[in-house]
C-alpha cells in the first residue's frame, strides 16, 4: 500500500473518531452520532479495501482503550457489549459501500445514495442482532429503541453524504489526491 493510501486510511480513521463524539444519547444506550456520515465518505472515497481498513483502524484504535467511540468509549468490552454490532456492521457496511462504487467508477447520486442505503441496513442488521442476542430484548422493541429513532436522521445523513461523495470524488480525483477506487475490493 502506498503512503498516500496509508494518509488517506489514518485520516478516515480520524475524521471517524471525531464525528463519533457528535453524539445525542438516546434510552437504550444508542446514541444518534455523525459516525455513518464519515463511514459514507470512506467506503465511497476509498473504496471497499482502503475504507474497511480505515475503519478497521478505528475499532482498533477504540478496542486498545483511546476514547474514540461514541460518548468517549473505548475497550474491547464496547465491541462485545449491546451496541457492538453496529461498529462491526460499519467496518462491513464500508466495505460493501465501497465495493459498489467501486463497481461504477462513475458513480452518480442515485447509485451513492443506494450504496449508502445498502451499507446502512447491514449495520442496522448486525447491531440489531447483536443487540437482541445480549439484551435478550424481542425483536420488535429492539427495532424501535435502536433502528426507528435513528430513519430520519440517517436519511438525511445518506442525502447529503451522497452528494458529497459524488463532488468530492470527482475534485479529488482530477487533482490526484485520490486513488479512483476502480476494480480492487
Amino acid at each position: 500500500m502506498s503512503t498516500k493510501s496509508l494518509v488517506q486510511v489514518a485520516l478516515f480513521a480520524a475524521l471517524i473518531a471525531v464525528l463519533a463524539q457528535i453524539a445525542i444519547p438516546l434510552p437504550g444506550g444508542v446514541p444518534i452520532t455523525m459516525q455513518l456520515f464519515g463511514i459514507y465518505l470512506a467506503g465511497s472515497l476509498l473504496g471497499a479495501k482502503r475504507g474497511a481498513l480505515a475503519l478497521l483502524a478505528y475499532l482498533l484504535l477504540g478496542i486498545v482503550g483511546i476514547p474514540v467511540f461514541a460518548n468517549g468509549r473505548a475497550g474491547i468490552g464496547v465491541l462485545l457489549g449491546p451496541t457492538g454490532g453496529y461498529l462491526l456492521g460499519f467496518l462491513v457496511g464500508t466495505w460493501v459501500l465501497g465495493w459498489l462504487v467501486e463497481r461504477r467508477p462513475q458513480a452518480g447520486y442515485g447509485w451513492m445514495s443506494a450504496a449508502m442505503v445498502v451499507a446502512t441496513l447491514i449495520a442496522y442488521t448486525l447491531g440489531t442482532v447483536q443487540f437482541v442476542l445480549i439484551t435478550e430484548m424481542p425483536l420488535a422493541a429492539a427495532l424501535a429503541l435502536t433502528v426507528v429513532p435513528f430513519l430520519p436522521l440517517d436519511l438525511l445523513k445518506i442525502l447529503v453524504a451522497a452528494g458529497v461523495a459524488v463532488k468530492a470524488r470527482q475534485l479529488l480525483t482530477t487533482a490526484g489526491y485520490l486513488e479512483p477506487p476502480v476494480g480492487k475490493g
